[in-house]
């Protein structure tokens, strides 16, 4: 199980969304930020290494999500919010555990 009870920003974020298919759970008041590991911002002197270590999350998510790469990009540029409902929707997780048994996540 990937569990997110609360909160999960940057890396978590993308944990959370490369787990088992069926077995990544939210709390029913959890918050999910997608926001960039780096800055975003690409130059004509940006190094090859830099520019391909900013794409990375946006490649894990693509395969993780049934997001477009194009919106993904956009909405970690944003530092897009999610409340549990949309969360699933975007494809982060595939449950919502309720208060209760978010719980006992741990136990």
């Amino acid at each position: 199980n990937t569990i997110a009870p609360r909160h999960a920003a940057g890396i978590a974020t993308i944990i959370l969304a490369c787990g088992t298919k069926g077995q990544r759970r939210i709390g029913q008041h959890a918050i999910i930020q997608l926001s960039p590991l780096s800055s975003m911002r690409e130059t004509p002197e940006t190094p090859a290494e830099i520019v391909r270590m900013q794409n990375a999350p946006i490649e894990i998510l693509a395969n993780c999500t049934p997001q477009r790469r194009d919106s993904i990009r956009e909405d970690l540029l944003r530092g897009r919010t999610f409340d549990a409902q949309s969360a699933l929707g975007y494809g982060l997780a595939d449950t919502i555990a309720p208060d209760s048994a978010s719980s006992t996540f741990g136990k």
